[in-house]
């Protein structure tokens, strides 16, 4: 598969997910990878975005693209507070 928008080749599925949830005020993104940089860039611009989850614990001790990271172990406690 030839890339013709190199980086960028994901940007028209962003921009259709972030329609679609429009509503929701946060995001959280598993994965501090290539795919969640890309959604990190979409959803910043909107301040959409809550934080990465990845189970990298130098991630999560450094964070990724300066934000922070979390396991998945507290993004479940954190939805948990939140039906609550």
């Amino acid at each position: 598969m030839k890339l013709i928008n190199k980086e960028h080749e994901l940007d028209e599925i962003a921009n259709k997910l972030l329609l679609e949830f429009n509503g929701r005020s946060k995001f959280y993104i598993y994965g501090a990878g290539k795919l969640g940089k890309l959604l990190y860039e979409k959803l910043k611009c909107k301040n959409q975005f809550s934080a990465f989850i990845d189970n990298d614990n130098r991630k999560q001790r450094d964070g990724f693209c300066s934000q922070k990271v979390i396991t998945f172990k507290e993004y479940l406690k954190v939805m948990s507070n939140c039906s609550n």
